[in-house]
């Protein structure tokens, strides 16, 4: 078997923010929702789901606007997301999507919910749910937005995430570009955005044949990580992951190490969703160079991380009659 189909390619967290939460007439309800706001800029997200869903039942009881049931259904859903229930989040965001579905929900606010969703798919392994979101509903989103906008090209580098995830190499690749292109009108406001879909085009780029084109990207990306820019720990060692898979499928096993062993120490710092798929590819590293006896070891880990991380994520535990709130 070609060695590339053991390699465990990351799809990067999608970097969007929660949609600001607007305060209401009702006394009950303004409380709860300026508490789940401050919650969620301190990212303490445990706290701010307490609030959304007392928040939501006392929306659907007063009923309260589609705008603001439509910002506590985001947000519900992306602190979902943010703390690893991605079950749930998909639950919350199907429903705030299929208000989009029925034109209750502007078009930016259908964005970011949809954006989050295809993200919480990616969490919970469904990368065809992510494929069937982008083409059926993300993409004609995108058709309605600003050519030259940000937001668009957050939009598309999330389509570009999906296609990549199925082997849709060439659309990913194509979709990067236009994304990046947006970004480049204002680098210094995007690095971070830039570096991490550098660094997952570069993978396409591998699999499409374009070693020399993805080892050059790859090169440009970890150029681009290690410039001092901030970013969180799950997006840099995603990007750094990535990075290393297009060493690994150009046999340049030293770079790709240090990338892996960079990887891993981040993911110990702070547990994060990518770490069996690090742990997996630093595996095949070590027996590609002889180290059979510690690819044993770190294969093991990898496969306990990842069943541990499908017992934590994959489960729903909302009852989805309690965010059906749209129309009641």
């Amino acid at each position: 078997m070609n060695n590339k189909a053991y390699l465990q390619l990351l799809t990067l967290p999608i970097v969007v923010m929660s949609q600001v939460l607007s305060a209401s007439e009702n006394p009950d309800l303004r409380c709860l929702i300026d508490s789940a706001s401050r919650s969620i800029r301190s990212r303490q997200f445990d706290r701010a789901i307490n609030d959304l869903i007392p928040a939501l039942r006392v929306a659907k009881r007063e009923r309260a606007s589609n705008e603001t049931v439509s910002a506590i259904l985001s947000n519900l859903g992306y602190s979902y997301r943010m703390v690893g229930r991605c079950g749930d989040a998909v639950t919350v965001l199907t429903e705030e999507m299929r208000a989009w579905d029925r034109g209750m929900v502007a078009v930016d606010q259908a964005r970011f919910s949809g954006i989050n969703l295809l993200q919480s798919y990616f969490d919970c392994g469904e990368s065809r749910s992510a494929a069937r979101l982008w083409s059926k509903t993300l993409k004609p989103i995108a058709r309605k937005l600003n050519p030259d906008s940000p937001a668009l090209a957050s939009l598309l580098a999330a389509g570009a995430l999906a296609t990549l995830a199925v082997k849709h190499y060439q659309e990913s690749v194509n979709l990067y570009n236009e994304a990046i292109t947006i970004w480049e009108e204002q680098p210094e406001n995007y690095r971070v955005r830039i570096c991490s879909a550098r660094s997952n085009r570069a993978v396409a780029q591998a699999y499409l044949g374009k070693i020399l084109a993805a080892v050059d990207e790859a090169d440009r990306a970890l150029k681009e990580l290690d410039s001092g820019t901030a970013m969180e720990p799950a997006v840099r060692a995603v990007a750094l992951n990535n990075i290393a898979v297009v060493y690994l499928m150009d046999k340049r096993f030293t770079q790709a190490e240090d990338c892996l062993q960079r990887a891993l120490a981040l993911v110990d710092g702070t547990p994060l969703l990518c770490e069996p798929e690090v742990a997996a590819n630093y595996a095949f590293l070590l027996r590609q160079t002889g180290r059979k006896r510690a690819a044993a070891t770190v294969q093991l880990r990898a496969q306990g991380l990842s069943s541990q991380r499908r017992g934590k994520t994959g489960s729903q535990t909302i009852d989805a009659s309690e965010i059906n709130s749209f129309g009641k």
